[in-house]
Formats: structure tokens, C-alpha cells, sequence
């Protein structure tokens, strides 16, 4: 995987890049969030100040090319990045700096983001170690090409994170711009179209071992209270099925497909879920161990019966935790006591924030066959 990354890396370097000239903040080209933002005067530098949100860029649109920007805060704890292949309502992708969490593993990071809910606790492997200059600026520089995204901090000749998998590409029309959270300073903007050329060949995204595919997902709902201790199961006749597939490692994300029930700013929002269900056919009654990874809630029954609940949500079990989803699958499991014939696994996930998303395998599929809708 390193070495495909680093190809990745230097395929995209050798890609022709023009100098672009800055673009003027104050220009009316500028869609900017309501609230806090603006011009002003910030460290000897012209800048675009936005305390929350995403600033569009009007009309420009980008498949493939080359942003960058520096970016400063004001000593608070606080987000920044670029923004690209935007739809224009809500569904893009992002790469953005902690600059509180310099040093720390999870100081850069990329992640897509659907119907505003952002997924980058499913994408752990789309976070790096970074270091920023106290009271200086960062530069950011991103050179999108393809399904593949290099990531350079400060003018380095080498990325600090390879992305070789981005999940929102071409889109007949995707726009580009700026986010911040928790406020943040933009100097120095700057974008570059690159052509359309052929990609090297990638790698295929490894399979978890024998992991599920495809999962049946009901509509979106809106929990009635705040974090229930325990689902109710539903009514049948009320739910929608469809059948979903996952991405090649085994995730479903349960976002790229369903819109919660409210907008998403950070953690302020009511839950939504959805019921994702797995039926499957067993040749006689057997014990099976089911592993599987979850964000933010879940709770799993089995021919109707509550079998687990458990809480993966950020900060849920103290403050370092984060909720990553541990995609080897092998930190969560419970054991299924399968009857003879049919088995229904229903599983209510539910998300406040940072991810919505489900994975799992069976440790063998010796005497069973999964039942497709």
C-alpha cells in the first residue's frame, strides 16, 4: 500500500501545473455562509475570515486541477480546509487541517461529505500526522486528479497524505471553495485546472475477509428521544427496503444513500437511523460469530431478539475517544445462534454526527447462503 501511494504521488507531481493567479476574496464571485464572515486584516495579510461554514466559489467548476491557500486561526480550537467537487447543496469532498492537533496523528484529514454529514470517522486511513508553525501561516496545496488526491503542507516536494480513493468524483458539475469550523483565516487562494489524462492503474481496495456486500436499509427516521437506551422493533409494514451495495473495503455508508432528517453542523442535531437488515439461510442450527464494526449506535436482534446495544460515538467512552471504524474487523463480534432455515439479522444504526456506517462479516460461511431481496 505504501508503494502505491507513493507511485500515486509522483505520478500526480509529474502532472503539468501552471502558476494561477490569486483570487480576490472581495470579488462578488464569492458565495459565502451567513454569519460570521468576511474581509479583514489578519498577521500582515489580506484575508477572508469565516467562523462556520463553506464558501463557494460561484459559478467555477473543477473535476480536476490544483488548489491552494494559507490558512491561520486565532489560537481557538478549529478546523480549515479546501473544499472541491461540490454539488452546490450540500454533497463534497474535503481536506482540512486541525491546527490545534499539530503533531497529532489526525492533524490532516480527508473526507467526503454527504447531504452535509460528514463520514471521517468511517475514513481513518484518510488521516496523517502534520506539524504547524505556532502564530504562523499553513499552506495548503491539494492536486486533484481522477480518484486520487496528494496533499502538501507548507511548499513540501513531498505530500504529508495520499488519498488514492476519493469517493465523490465525476459529477457532471462540481464547484470548489473554502470551509471553516470554529473559525478560521484565508489568504492567497489560488486554482488551477489540470486536463483529463489517463490514470495509472490502481490497486484494488483490499475486501475485509469474507465481508458482507450488500445490505437491505430502510428508510431514514428520526429518533423521538435523545439517545435511547434501546430500539423498539418495527412495525414491517412500515419500512422500505433497499438493497445497498457496500464499497470495495466492506463499508456502507449509510449517508452516501440516505439524508438525515436535519441538517448537521457538528454535534447539535437530533439523531436519525435507519433498520439495515441481513437474511440468510442455515443448513441446521449452528453458532456463528458475526463481527462488526459501527458509527455512531447500534443495536443488533436476531429472529426478533435484542442480542447487543453499543454506543461508538464520539467522546461516548471519555475524551480521547474518537469512534473510528476499525476496518479489519476485528475489535467487535457476538456469537448468532442460528436456527434451521431462515435467520433474520435486523440492525438499528443510528448517527448524530462524524459517521454513519456499518460493516461485518461471519467468521465462516460453512452451511450458509445469504438470502437477496
Amino acid at each position: 500500500m505504501k508503494k502505491q501511494c507513493a507511485f500515486l504521488a509522483l505520478w500526480l507531481c509529474s502532472l503539468p501545473v501552471l502558476t494561477a493567479p490569486k483570487k480576490d476574496f472581495t470579488s462578488s464571485d464569492w458565495q459565502l455562509p451567513s454569519g460570521n464572515a468576511g474581509m479583514t486584516h489578519f498577521k500582515g495579510q489580506e484575508s477572508l475570515y469565516i467562523q462556520k461554514g463553506v464558501a463557494l466559489l460561484g459559478e467555477e467548476q473543477l473535476q480536476n486541477g490544483v488548489l491552494e491557500v494559507d490558512i491561520a486561526d486565532d489560537d481557538a480550537r478549529g478546523f480549515a480546509g479546501l473544499v472541491f467537487h461540490h454539488d452546490g447543496k450540500g454533497t463534497y469532498e474535503e481536506i482540512y487541517v486541525r491546527l490545534h492537533k499539530a503533531g497529532q496523528p489526525d492533524a490532516l484529514q480527508y473526507a467526503p461529505v454527504y447531504h452535509q454529514s460528514n463520514s471521517w470517522a468511517l475514513y481513518p486511513e484518510h488521516q496523517a500526522t502534520a506539524t504547524f508553525a505556532s502564530g504562523e501561516w499553513t499552506h495548503l496545496k491539494v492536486v486533484i486528479q481522477g480518484s486520487t488526491a496528494a496533499v502538501y503542507l507548507n511548499h513540501a516536494d513531498q505530500p504529508s497524505l495520499t488519498v488514492s480513493d476519493l469517493k465523490i468524483k465525476n459529477q457532471p458539475k462540481t464547484r470548489i471553495g473554502l470551509k471553516a469550523l470554529d473559525g478560521a483565516y484565508f489568504s492567497n487562494f489560488r486554482f488551477s485546472p489540470l486536463p483529463q489524462v489517463s490514470a495509472p492503474l490502481e490497486a484494488k481496495t483490499p475486501d475485509a475477509p469474507a465481508a458482507i456486500m450488500h445490505w437491505q436499509v430502510s428508510q431514514a427516521l428520526a429518533i423521538p428521544q435523545h439517545h435511547p437506551s434501546l430500539f423498539v422493533l418495527p412495525d414491517r409494514k412500515a419500512l422500505t427496503w433497499e438493497n445497498l451495495p457496500t464499497e470495495a473495503s466492506g463499508l456502507l455508508n449509510i449517508a452516501a444513500h440516505r439524508q438525515k432528517t436535519s441538517a448537521e453542523p457538528m454535534t447539535e442535531t437530533p439523531e436519525s437511523y435507519v433498520w439495515v437488515k441481513l437474511e440468510l439461510a442455515s443448513d441446521r442450527p449452528q453458532l456463528r460469530q458475526f463481527f462488526f464494526e459501527y458509527s455512531n449506535k447500534a443495536q443488533v436482534f436476531l429472529n426478533g431478539q435484542p442480542l447487543f446495544y453499543g454506543d461508538n460515538s464520539f467522546r461516548a467512552k471519555g475524551l480521547m475517544f474518537r469512534g473510528d471504524i476499525d476496518k479489519t474487523l476485528q475489535t467487535n463480534s457476538l456469537f448468532l445462534p442460528l436456527r434451521q432455515g431462515n435467520n433474520t439479522i435486523l440492525i438499528a444504526l443510528s448517527s448524530e454526527a462524524n459517521g454513519w456506517g456499518l460493516m461485518g462479516r461471519l467468521d465462516r460461511m460453512a452451511g450458509i447462503k445469504l438470502i437477496n431481496p
